[in-house]
């Protein structure tokens, strides 16, 4: 595989997804895309933040400044909206969860967890 790429990752949900090459390997990162970590790479340190638990606060900060690097070297990585969009939303931050949830629809159209996330967003503001 070369950069430009893609490499399909289906989710246990049966969403599937077509992730950019560079983001599962850093060698074959674009020129300035961040040299060492990918985008993939602090998608999932921000996943595993989650997964370890801790004072909710302290979890949410880290994770999304995960997720916030995640995006700005990829602003098209699957879910990261999406992740995004839940602290938002857990913080009680309707206009941003709405932002990130509708970025996450522009990409992954078929997501209905989103499509859900987004109406409670509506019905709360």
């Amino acid at each position: 595989m070369k950069a430009g790429d893609t490499v399909s990752i289906t989710l246990p949900d049966g969403t599937a997804y077509n992730v950019p090459f560079y983001a599962l390997n850093a060698d074959a990162a674009p020129e300035g895309a961040g040299a060492g970590r990918t985008a993939y790479d602090w998608f999932a340190e921000g996943t595993h933040v989650e997964a370890r638990g801790g004072p909710a606060a302290d979890v949410d900060a880290r994770a999304e400044a995960c997720y916030r690097k995640a995006v700005a070297l990829d602003p098209k990585l699957p879910l990261a909206h999406f992740l995004l969009g839940e602290i938002a939303l857990y913080h009680s931050k309707i206009p941003e969860a709405i932002e990130e949830f509708q970025k996450e629809l522009e990409l992954n159209p078929g997501y209905a967890a989103t499509r859900l996330r987004r109406a409670q967003c509506r019905s709360a503001s």
